[in-house]
């Protein structure tokens, strides 16, 4: 069976005290973290995972360590403190620079090829789908939302670690407020060169920083997958 480039968690169990930010307890996060967690560990073709947060909340892994050494398989665990640029910058730095972190700093990560992302509390149901359906492309983003042009769903996608050091890696470093988003700056990198979106929709589960839950209905993703299959969902320039 072939293996699935490395899963990158990007986690803040303990966040600054943000604007918008309605899920603020680190123990329910870090309870929601936990439940993901074991998620993409169950994963057949993952057989590496990298958990980043940048809270440096001191949390127990030590279950899932034996859990992944139980099944041949890695978790590498990196903690920092990085609240205070979010604070200072926003979200958007904020995950941007957690980003960088992890990049520079993971062992799983510098040795391999690429990555998918993944925003820590989220599972991506579809997420063995979606990976057999992208083996032979090394980026694929999709749009956050087809009303949204320009913007990139940072919450999951594939992507080449090389093409990620030399284009994106940098771009947080914009961000002068909360409400700079990432997934526009992405967008704007992204769109000359026309790389393919996922697809099929991410079917994606879980509870976002401000409250709002994510649970497609089975009609709303079939309707979504024939949209993701006619490329609606690709990553245009904005006029």
């Amino acid at each position: 069976m072939n293996v699935s480039w490395p899963v990158l968690l990007t986690a803040t169990i303990a966040p600054a005290p943000l604007p918008y930010l309605k899920m603020v307890d680190p123990e329910e996060r870090w309870y929601q973290y936990q439940h993901a967690l074991m998620f993409w560990l169950q994963r057949p073709k993952v057989q590496q995972i990298v958990f980043c947060d940048n809270s440096g909340y001191h949390a127990d892994f030590s279950p899932f360590y034996h859990w992944a050494e139980k099944h041949h398989k890695t978790l590498e665990v990196l903690s920092y403190a990085g609240n205070d640029h979010a604070l200072i910058k926003g979200r958007g730095f904020g995950e941007g620079e957690l980003m960088r972190h992890a990049l520079y700093t993971s062992q799983i990560l510098t040795r391999a090829p690429g990555f998918f992302k993944v925003t820590g509390r989220l599972i991506v149901e579809n997420f063995d789908q979606l990976e057999a359906l992208t083996t032979h492309q090394p980026v694929v983003m999709s749009r956050r939302s087809l009303r949204r042009q320009g913007w990139a769903d940072t919450r999951f996608f594939k992507m080449d670690r090389s093409f990620y050091c030399q284009y994106l890696i940098d771009v947080h470093e914009k961000a002068e407020r909360d409400d700079w988003i990432l997934g526009e700056a992405y967008a704007k990198v992204l769109a000359p060169f026309r790389i393919p979106s996922f697809p099929r929709s991410l079917r994606i589960h879980g509870i976002a920083g401000n409250g709002a839950t994510y649970d497609d209905k089975m009609w709303r993703y079939m309707l979504k997958s024939l949209c993701a299959q006619a490329g609606l969902y690709r990553i245009r320039a904005t006029s």
